[in-house]
């Protein structure tokens, strides 16, 4: 342990403490001086080698601190330096992590794209050998996703609620809605059904037969309920706020009288005894066992498409008729099989002079008494409703 021996012993225990490095070997004259005083100390006699021992101990302490300051001194001094490279074995690099994940594609919006953690640094450390710092994983987008399709446009009826817009949201992003539906145009309706019309009946205040078909006709035309009032209680000011007022032929000319001659509403008598006391006639009448008409070419306004002699009924009854009609007024639309002096359908305008006086309001006659009405076919009713069409324009 003295002499050349030691110091070589020495340094080999020094390279072998990674605590204290390379730096050490080369920290100047501290280490030189030391060996040799180790080397002159191992020469010393053996009878004090007790007190040596002791003595180099305590100056191998003092020194070994000495060197270490030394060399941590270098070695700051030198940080900028590459570190050499350690013999006690091979260098290891580590490998860094591997990348992130980006967010998934968003589904039904715009996606605020996700940013996914890139891989932690490597960190392992060979003993001896030299750190390599890891290489980190790479953050990756989402992609966003497609927007919501909007709802489909309702079809007539009406308008509704827009279509609804899309509601799923992407993963990672926010849903965008979709388009507003188009509302749908709103249905046609039918007839209002708020027209009002009263029927005049007979005595006993109910409708018979013939005129529930009559009513159903009425109503078919956008009218309410008919208010059906008999002959003997109605009066003009009962039938304020109708649009219609029909005089059935169920109701009795005796107490009707003509009571409503002057109302300014348009009129369909079925009556041929009123004819003359609502003066639109110097007379009339009616005539039995009758099941055809015919039609006058120059009054199409009353009665529609029909031409010629004409069936209208399934049962034969009474046909009312009028004569003495103002020529140069009335518009014919039918008459008696055989004389056309007796007039069957037949209306005037409203303004125009009539018999009795001019017309408030439009006047028609069509006199189908109880068992004809009752019978209409269907060119019978088509007659019908022409004449009532046009009495109410």
């Amino acid at each position: 342990m003295c002499g050349g021996e030691g110091v070589l012993l020495f340094r080999s225990w020094v390279r072998a403490q990674p605590s204290l490095g390379p730096n050490v070997l080369a920290a100047g004259p501290f280490h030189t001086y030391y060996f040799e005083m180790l080397r002159r100390q191992c020469s010393l006699s053996v009878s004090g080698i007790g007190v040596r021992l002791k003595t180099q101990v305590s100056h191998l302490t003092v020194w070994a601190v000495l060197v270490v300051a030394a060399g941590f001194a270098a070695g700051c001094s030198s940080a900028a330096d590459s570190p050499a490279s350690g013999t006690g074995g091979s260098p290891v690099t580590s490998t860094g992590g591997a990348p992130g994940t980006g967010g998934a594609p968003g589904t039904g919006g715009l996606s605020q794209p996700p940013v996914s953690t890139g891989g932690d640094s490597g960190s392992v450390t060979a003993t001896g050998g030299t750190v390599a710092p890891g290489t980190g994983g790479g953050a990756s987008l989402g992609t966003g996703g497609s927007p919501g399709v909007g709802g489909a446009p309702s079809t007539g009826g009406t308008s509704p609620v827009g279509g609804a817009g899309g509601s799923t949201s992407g993963t990672g992003g926010r849903g965008m809605g979709g388009a507003s539906g188009t509302g749908g145009s709103p249905g046609a309706g039918g007839a209002s059904g708020n027209r009002k019309a009263t029927m005049v009946v007979r005595g006993a205040g109910t409708a018979t037969a013939g005129d529930m078909v009559m009513i159903g006709r009425i109503v078919a035309q956008g009218f309410g309920p008919v208010t059906v009032v008999s002959d003997a209680m109605v009066t003009a000011q009962s039938v304020v706020g109708s649009d219609l007022v029909v005089i059935s032929s169920s109701a009795e000319s005796a107490p009707l009288q003509a009571k409503l001659k002057d109302i300014a509403i348009p009129v369909l008598c079925i009556e041929d005894a009123e004819f003359k006391l609502m003066g639109m006639s110097t007379g009339g009448s009616h005539t039995a066992n009758t099941t055809q008409l015919s039609i006058v070419p120059a009054g199409a306004a009353l009665v529609g498409a029909a031409t010629g002699m004409v069936t209208f009924t399934s049962t034969p009854g009474e046909l009312g008729w009028a004569t003495g009609t103002s020529a140069a007024t009335v518009v014919i639309g039918a008459t008696m099989v055989g004389n056309a002096a007796q007039a069957v359908i037949f209306g005037y305008p409203k303004g125009a002079q009539m018999p009795g006086g001019a017309a408030p309001a439009r006047r028609a006659g069509f006199a189908i008494r109880e068992t004809l009405a009752a019978g209409l076919n269907a060119e019978g009713l088509k007659l019908f409703d022409a004449i009532l069409a046009w009495v109410l324009q």
